[in-house]
């Protein structure tokens, strides 16, 4: 009996031990941001950001896109007027394969744009839904998300769909970027984080964190690599502040043994 109790207390132990190594990797795998600066911009109602290596372009709801250096971007470069044909209401924006995509919500299209000229039109074709809120590059495809439908598309090369991926749970996408092989997903009713990776066939979140702002119109990551993501969040007037503004924030592990 003796020889049982001191098995079963090294037993307690060990799991003990267990519970707090596995609760310490759990801890240190939370995300910490870490602002480094944060710029006001003269946008009225941002709807969508993009990076396209050197500048980052600002859509606005009116359909005007603004290009601003990341270094400083108090001081816009560029500013583009609406593409022509028809009204155009942008949600959304990225690069890839050479070339820059936007959502227009107003006539439910996705509008392909020469690089860094969102106010010239190559070719357009309708969403696959009627609710466009995001788009996202993953390095071959592009991505869009459908509020009405709540699926994800994967684009071919003539932005055709090429397969859907339905959205699990309750959450409302309004931006999203790919990042080493996963679909980073801002849900802004939650105004939450999710990491989604392709698993058999489907979509699985695998993390989420509290976005680091709330009312969080577009992010976009920055150049590097490490264990520290460079971000840029994109958000509209607010009652914390009467204007728009784009942040540069630092995204990292709360250990440094562990990255993303």
């Amino acid at each position: 009996a003796r020889r049982l109790r001191a098995a079963a207390g090294r037993a307690a132990s060990v799991l003990a031990v267990a519970a707090v190594v596995a609760g310490g990797w759990t801890w240190g795998r939370g995300w910490r941001w870490a602002d480094e600066a944060v710029s006001p911009i003269a946008v009225e109602n941002p709807s969508a950001l993009a990076f396209d290596g050197k500048q980052l372009f600002v859509a606005d709801w009116s359909g005007v896109v603004t290009a601003f250096d990341p270094a400083e971007p108090r001081r816009p470069v560029a500013s583009f007027p609406a593409p022509a044909g028809g009204p155009y209401r942008p949600t959304a924006a990225a690069f890839g394969g050479g070339v820059m995509w936007t959502l227009d919500a107003a006539q439910a299209r996705i509008l392909r744009h020469p690089a860094g000229r969102p106010d010239r039109v190559l070719s357009a074709r309708p969403s696959p839904g009627p609710a466009p809120t995001a788009l996202a590059y993953d390095g071959a495809a592009l991505w869009s998300y459908d509020a009405a439908n709540r699926s994800f598309y994967e684009h071919g090369g003539d932005e055709g769909v090429t397969r859907a991926y339905a959205l699990a749970g309750d959450a409302v996408p309004n931006a999203m970027a790919w990042r080493g092989g996963r679909l980073w997903v801002h849900d802004s009713k939650s105004g939450r984080v999710l990491v989604l990776e392709r698993r058999e066939g489907r979509l699985v979140a695998v993390e989420s964190s509290p976005a680091p702002v709330r009312g969080l119109a577009g992010f976009a990551f920055g150049p590097g690599a490490g264990r520290a993501v460079s971000v840029f969040l994109l958000t509209g007037p607010s009652a914390r502040s009467a204007s728009s503004s784009l942040t540069r924030t630092r995204l990292s592990r709360r250990l440094p043994l562990t990255v993303f």
